[in-house]
């Protein structure tokens, strides 16, 4: 069964729109999960809730249900060229707001001996190919990056704390509030894990405008696009 996160109720619901076979919700600590069937794969969809602690207490009530998952949503854009309405697959996460310095490097998780997690590379690689057809399919100028993703408790809507992640973390190419989290916890319950992110934002003085817009009128179609093409490769593949 595949776990399918999103940390906002839109996304959720548009990939719930796909879905068929849907059973009652189980409900866990104030978290609804819902079992379904999407493009003939067994599903467990569940809403994370914004932030870390909400999200990683989300995955590890999942993780003990699923035998790999994805997380789908939006982030703000940090990368050159990666511009909004632009999907950035990550194949590595990390917590911008972490660390444990002077004890250790700054950034790494200790428990992990690395400051980035890295994603399973067959869900990131049908999520990246998901990504470019519905982009493509879209007919905008849209397009798709791979690579680090960044994660926080701080919705980041100032230049200058978009500049400070950029000067910490060059390769970074966007910054959300759940995915690093998450996928620090699939990792430890050795689950196979991935996530795609729709630049909603620029991450500076405009983003609160731009993500509420956005997230209305892009992030839920493209959530509900481009899960069905990515389950339909792994189904393929498998």
């Amino acid at each position: 069964m595949m776990g399918i996160l999103a940390a906002m109720p839109e996304e959720l619901s548009a990939v719930l729109d796909a879905a068929q076979d849907v059973a009652p919700p189980e409900t866990l600590l104030g978290r609804e999960f819902r079992r379904a069937t999407i493009e003939g794969t067994e599903v467990m969809l569940v809403l994370t809730g914004v932030g870390k602690v909400a999200a990683a207490a989300t995955a590890a009530l999942l993780a003990q249900r699923v035998d790999s998952a994805i997380m789908v949503g939006t982030a703000g854009g940090l990368g050159a060229g990666v511009s909004t309405g632009d999907v950035v697959v990550a194949t590595q996460l990390l917590q911008h707001d972490f660390s444990a310095f002077p004890l250790r490097p700054r950034w790494e998780i200790p428990s992990l001996g690395t400051a980035r997690v890295a994603c399973d590379p067959t869900l990131t690689a049908a999520l990246e190919a998901a990504a470019t057809d519905v982009v493509s399919r879209a007919g905008s100028k849209s397009t798709r990056h791979s690579g680090l993703l960044l994660s926080g408790d701080q919705f980041i809507a100032s230049s200058q704390a978009a500049q400070q992640l950029r000067t910490d973390h060059p390769d970074a190419l966007a910054v959300d509030m759940e995915s690093a989290a998450v996928a620090q916890v699939f990792h430890d319950a050795q689950i196979p894990f991935a996530v795609a992110r729709w630049i909603s934002d620029q991450a500076d003085s405009e983003a609160p405008g731009d993500f509420q817009e956005f997230i209305n009128n892009t992030a839920a179609p493209y959530a509900h696009a481009l899960v069905v093409s990515a389950l339909t490769r792994l189904a393929f593949v498998s």
